[in-house]
C-alpha cells in the first residue's frame, strides 16, 4: 500500500502565483513523514505567461525534493498555444507530463494526443499510474488497461456537471477494478466566464465504493492499493 495525501484546495484565479504559494504552505504545514504521493487539483498553476508556469514548477520541484515525496498537480496555460496538464514531480525532481485530451466547451488551447502511463518507485515497488484531467473522465473506457495500479483524476468541475461526473466516477471505478482518485478545488466554487468551477469534493473510489472527503479546504490521508482503501485522517484547512 502507499500513503496518499489529498489536498482539497480553493483556487483563487485572480491570485495567480499566490495559489501555488498558498498550496505549498498547506502541504508543508500538514505533511506527514512517509507520505508517498501528494495529489492536488487541476489548474493550481494557471497563467497566460509560460514563465510563470515554469516558476510554479520550480517551487513544486523544490518542495517535493525537500519533503521526499511525489507530487501530482495541474497546470493550465491560457492562449492559442495553451494547454491543460497533469504533472508528476518525483522525489528526485524528475518530471512527467500529460496533456488533457478531451477539452470541455470553449476551454481553448491545444488538446493532447496521447494517453500517459507514469512509473512511480514506492517502497521498493514500481507502480504504474494513469493520469486524467477533468473531462477526460467522460471517456474513461479509453483509459482503462491491464497493469495500471492507480488512476489519478485531477479536476475542477463546473457546478452543473457534478452529478454527471459522480456517475462517471462510479462506473469508472467498477470497470477499472482499481483505485481511482479524483481531486477537486475543495467545494468552494469560483467564477470564470459565467461558469462556477470547483464545486465538488475529492473522492477515493474502489470497486463499488466512492468515499468523498469533507467540505471546503481539507487534507485527507489514505492508505491505497488496488484492492483496498483505508482512510487515515482528515484535516480541515478552513
Amino acid at each position: 500500500m502507499i500513503q496518499v495525501m489529498l489536498v482539497q484546495f480553493e483556487i483563487r484565479p485572480k491570485e495567480g502565483p499566490g495559489n501555488v504559494d498558498r498550496l505549498l504552505g498547506y502541504i508543508r504545514d500538514n505533511y506527514k513523514q512517509g507520505t508517498d504521493l501528494v495529489i492536488v487539483p487541476e489548474a493550481v498553476s494557471v497563467a497566460t505567461d509560460p514563465s510563470q508556469i515554469q516558476d510554479d514548477l520550480d517551487k513544486i520541484v523544490k518542495t517535493a525534493k525537500k519533503l521526499g515525496t511525489n507530487i501530482i498537480y495541474g497546470a493550465k496555460l491560457f492562449g492559442e498555444e495553451g494547454y491543460n496538464k497533469a504533472i508528476l514531480v518525483g522525489i528526485d525532481g524528475s518530471i512527467d507530463e500529460y496533456t488533457k485530451m478531451n477539452l470541455w466547451g470553449n476551454e481553448g488551447g491545444k488538446a493532447g494526443s496521447e494517453i500517459a502511463t507514469w512509473e512511480l518507485d514506492v517502497k521498493d515497488k514500481q507502480l504504474k499510474l494513469r493520469p486524467l484531467v477533468c473531462a477526460d473522465m467522460q471517456h474513461f473506457k479509453r483509459y482503462i488497461s491491464e497493469g495500471i495500479d492507480l488512476y489519478v483524476v485531477i479536476a475542477n468541475l463546473d457546478i452543473s456537471k457534478v452529478q454527471y461526473a459522480m456517475i462517471d466516477l462510479e462506473n469508472f471505478a467498477k470497470e477499472a477494478k482499481h483505485s481511482v482518485i479524483i481531486v477537486d478545488s475543495g467545494g468552494v466554487p469560483y467564477d470564470v466566464g459565467g461558469h462556477k468551477y470547483g464545486a465538488s469534493k475529492s473522492c477515493v473510489a474502489l470497486g463499488d465504493k466512492v468515499l468523498p472527503i469533507g467540505e471546503g479546504q481539507t487534507i485527507a490521508y489514505y492508505n491505497v492499493s488496488n484492492i483496498k482503501v483505508k482512510p487515515l485522517e482528515e484535516i480541515s484547512l478552513t
